[in-house]
C-alpha cells in the first residue's frame, strides 16, 4: 500500500572510526581503501556528492570523542569534559552532575619498579574483565569512606570507573602514562583549586586499592600459571563530568539513534540525548556482527513500518522500547577499522572495508524494501571519524574522505534495484588474518578490476570512494563542525553540481541553475592564473551566495544581516610567494585539457575559479581564485604535499619546481 502522505526524510549515517589512510609501498602506493573491493561505497560516491573533511580543524589529530563531537555540531572546545564519563556511560553507568569518571584499561605493573609493562592486559579480555569488575565494583576507600566507586566493564581491555560524592573536580591527570615500559603516573590537581587537590587525593587511593584487590584475585594467579600478562592494575585516564548540552534532536531537529557498541561513543550519543539501540552481536571489537548494526539501523529508520529495537538505558538492567514512529537520523558506529589501523594490520584493514562495504549493502537494501512502501525517503551518508594510518598506529590529522547521496540513487548507481535485492542478508563475520599472511599481490590484482565505470553515475565528478577522489568531489574540503549542516541542507534541497570534463570544442552546457560556466585550458591557466592570482578573502555565513559582480573589487552589505564580505583582492605574482602551493592546488584534478568550471552555489562555499571584473577601472575581464582561507593553514603539512603530488598536472608540477617549491 503506497502512502499518501509526503514521505518522510530519513538518514543512515555511517560512521567508519579511523577510516582515513596513507598510501602504502606494500599497496602499490595506494590506500588500504583504494585497493579494496567496495562497490557498495563506490556507487555512493558516484551517485552524490563528495569532499575531504577535516574533523576537527585542519592539521588537528583529533580522538574519536572530539571528532564525534565537532562532526555532530558541538564544538569540542566548549563541550568536551574528558572522555571517562562518555566510557562510562555507555558501560551502563548512570552519573549525576558533581560525579567523576575514567575511561580506563586493564593493565600489567611490574610491582617491584612501579613500570607499566602492558598498557592493555589483554585485547581479549571479554570473560574475565567481567569478573574483575565486578570485584572492583563498589570497593571502599579506606582514607574516603564517603565515596562511592562503580566499575562497569566496557569492551576488550577497557572498563567505566565512575567516583561519586561531594567536592569532586574533573581538572586532574590520569594514572596512565600513555606508553608501555613508563612508570605508573600519580594524579595531579589541574589548577589551585581545593577540589582538584582534594580529587587527585582520592584518585591515588583509589589506584591502589584497585590494584590490591587485583593482585588478590584467582583470575591473576591463573593467568600467571599460564604464562599470561596478569592485569593488576587499572589505569585510569580522561577524567570528565556529565556534560551538560542541548540535546541533538532540540538543535538539529532531527530525532536521532545510534548502534555504537564500542562504550565512549555510546556515552557520548547518551550525553547528547541520542537513543542507543540494541543490536544482538554487535561488539566493537573484530567479532562484530556488521549485520546486526545494519538490521538496528534499518528497523529504526522504518518505523512504524517495522518494529523499532529496543534501546539502552544507564543504570538500568532492562531496555525500553525504541520510539514508536522511528527516528530521523541513525547512526552506525563500526569500530573494527580503527582497531585494524592501531594493530598495524593493512591487510585486515583493507579486507575489513571490503566487509563494511557489505554492510552497507545490507542496509541499503534494507532501506530500499522499506522506501518501495511510499512511507520514506532515504539518504545515505559515509564517512570517518579522523584517520588512523597503519603504518603509524595512532589518529593522525590526515582528512577523511565524505559521501552524501539519495538512496534511490545509490540504488541507480548499485545496478539497480534487482542487483540489489540479491544482496544477502545472512549475518557474516569480519575477515581473519593469519600471522604472517601477505596478500598484497592479491589487492594490486584486485584494483584494476575495481569498477569500470569512469564516469559518476549522479552528482559531482566523483565515481569512487576513497581519500584521492574524495578531493575532487564539488564540497571540496571542509572542516567537520560543517557536516549536519551539509546533510540538513542535502534533505532539503538536495540539488547536485556536475563538472564534465571539456570537449574537444571546449564547450559545456550550463548545469543545474548555477552561475555562468567557462572551459578553460591548461595553458590559458597557466598563462593567465598562476602567474597573477587574486586572492579573495570571504567573511560571512556558509549558506549566502557570493552572485556574479560588475561592481569592481569591492563589494559590501550590511553586517546585521550577516552578508558576505567581498574583501580587498590583493594581486600577488605566483613566483614572489608560494599561494598556489598553499591553495593545495586548489584541490581540482588538472588533467590536459581539463574544464575547470566557474561557478558558486547557494548552498555551499565551494573551491571554485570564477570570472570577475578587475581591481582597477580597466573594462578586460580577469579570472581569480575563490578558496577557504582556512584551508590555507594546514598547508606545511604532508597531507597537501600528498594531495598536490596527486592532483597537480605535470606542467603544473613542473611550473611548481622551476619556481623552486
Amino acid at each position: 500500500m503506497v502512502n499518501s502522505e509526503e514521505p518522510k526524510r530519513r538518514v543512515a549515517f555511517v560512521l567508519v572510526d579511523g577510516l582515513g589512510d596513507v598510501s602504502l609501498p606494500r599497496f602499490g602506493y595506494k590506500t588500504p581503501l583504494q585497493v579494496a573491493n567496495v562497490p557498495n561505497l563506490d556507487a555512493i560516491a558516484s551517485a552524490g556528492i563528495n569532499g575531504l573533511m577535516d574533523p576537527v580543524e585542519v592539521g588537528l589529530g583529533c580522538g574519536s570523542d572530539t571528532a564525534h563531537l565537532s562532526l555532530l555540531g558541538y564544538d569540542p572546545r566548549v563541550y568536551y569534559r574528558g572522555r571517562g564519563a562518555f566510557e562510562s556511560m555507555g558501560a551502563g553507568l548512570a552519573m549525576s552532575p558533581g560525579d567523576i569518571a575514567f575511561k580506563s584499561n586493564f593493565a600489567t605493573l611490574d610491582e617491584q619498579t612501579g613500570v607499566v609493562t602492558s598498557r592493555r592486559a589483554d585485547r581479549h579480555f571479554e570473560e574475565e574483565g567481567p569478573v574483575l569488575c565486578a570485584a572492583l565494583d563498589g570497593l571502599k576507600l579506606p582514607t574516603f569512606p564517603q565515596y562511592e566507586v562503580r566499575v562497569r566493564y566496557a569492551t576488550e581491555h577497557r572498563c567505566g570507573v565512575v567516583v561519586k560524592g561531594p567536592k569532586l573536580s574533573g581538572n586532574i591527570s590520569g594514572t596512565d602514562p600513555l606508553k608501555d615500559n613508563r612508570l605508573l603516573l600519580q594524579a595531579q590537581p589541574l589548577d589551585d583549586s581545593e577540589e582538584a587537590k582534594h580529587t587527585a587525593a582520592v584518585v591515588n587511593e583509589l589506584s591502589k586499592e584497585i590494584s590490591r584487590i587485583l593482585v588478590a584475585h584467582p583470575i591473576n594467579a591463573r593467568r600467571a600459571e599460564e604464562g599470561k600478562n596478569i592485569a593488576n592494575v587499572v589505569l585510569l585516564r580522561g577524567c570528565g563530568i556529565r556534560i551538560e548540552v542541548p540535546q541533538f534532536e532540540k538543535i538539529h531537529s532531527l530525532w536521532p539513534c545510534m548502534v555504537a557498541p564500542t562504550k565512549i561513543i555510546a556515552g557520548l550519543g547518551l550525553s547528547l540525548g541520542i537513543d542507543i539501540l540494541e543490536a544482538p552481536g554487535a561488539t566493537g571489537d573484530y567479532r562484530t556482527l556488521l549485520t546486526s548494526k545494519a538490521t538496528a539501523i534499518a528497523r529504526a529508520l522504518s518505523a512504524p513500518v517495522n518494529s523499532c529495537p529496543n534501546v539502552f538505558v544507564p543504570g538500568e538492567d532492562e531496555h525500553k522500547p525504541g520510539r514508536s514512529d522511528g527516528y530521523d537520523f541513525g547512526f552506525l558506529h563500526i569500530k573494527a577499522i580503527d582497531d585494524a589501523g592501531h594493530d598495524k594490520a593493512s591487510i585486515f584493514k583493507a579486507k575489513g572495508l571490503e566487509a563494511v562495504d557489505r554492510a552497507i549493502g545490507q542496509l541499503g537494501r534494507l532501506l530500499w524494501q522499506a522506501e518501495s512502501t511510499g512511507a520514506f525517503q532515504y539518504y545515505i551518508c559515509v564517512t570517518g571519524d579522523h584517520s588512523t594510518p597503519v603504518e603509524y598506529g595512532d589518529h593522525s590529522f590526515e582528512p577523511v574522505p565524505f559521501t552524501l547521496c539519495r538512496l534511490k540513487d545509490f540504488v541507480g548507481a548499485a545496478g539497480g534495484e534487482s542487483h540489489l535485492l540479491e544482496t544477502s542478508l545472512d549475518p557474516f563475520p569480519l575477515p581473519t588474518i593469519k600471522s604472517g599472511e601477505d596478500l598484497s599481490t592479491d589487492y594490486s590484482s584486485q584494483d584494476e578490476n575495481r569498477g569500470k565505470q569512469d564516469q559518476a553515475f549522479k552528482g559531482d565528478t566523483v565515481f569512487e570512494f576513497n581519500e584521492i577522489a574524495a578531493a575532487r568531489g564539488c564540497l571540496g574540503r571542509f572542516a567537520g563542525s560543517e557536516m549536519m549542516g551539509i546533510i540538513k541542507t542535502f534533505l532539503k534541497s538536495p540539488r547536485l553540481i556536475t563538472l564534465n570534463s571539456v570537449t574537444d570544442a571546449g564547450e559545456v552546457p550550463l548545469q543545474n541553475g548555477f552561475d555562468q560556466a567557462v572551459s578553460i585550458s591548461d595553458e590559458w591557466l597557466l598563462q593567465n592564473v598562476i602567474s597573477t592570482i587574486y586572492w579573495c578573502k570571504l567573511v560571512g555565513t556558509m549558506d549566502q551566495q557570493l552572485r556574479h559582480s560588475a561592481e569592481g573589487g569591492r563589494r559590501e552589505k550590511s553586517q546585521e544581516n550577516r552578508e558576505w564580505v567581498w574583501g580587498g583582492c590583493e594581486r600577488t605574482n605566483i613566483n614572489d610567494n608560494r599561494l598556489l602551493y598553499k591553495l593545495n592546488f586548489l584541490m581540482i584534478q588538472m588533467n590536459q585539457r581539463t574544464l575547470l568550471q566557474l561557478i558558486t552555489s547557494s548552498e555551499r562555499r565551494y573551491l571554485t575559479f570564477r570570472v570577475a571584473q578587475p581591481l582597477d577601472d580597466s573594462d578586460e575581464q580577469v579570472p581569480f581564485a575563490l578558496c577557504h582561507l582556512k584551508d590555507t593553514v594546514g598547508a606545511v603539512g604532508r597531507v597537501s604535499q600528498l594531495l598536490a603530488t596527486s592532483l597537480a598536472t605535470d606542467c603544473l608540477k613542473s611550473r611548481r619546481e622551476s619556481a623552486g617549491y
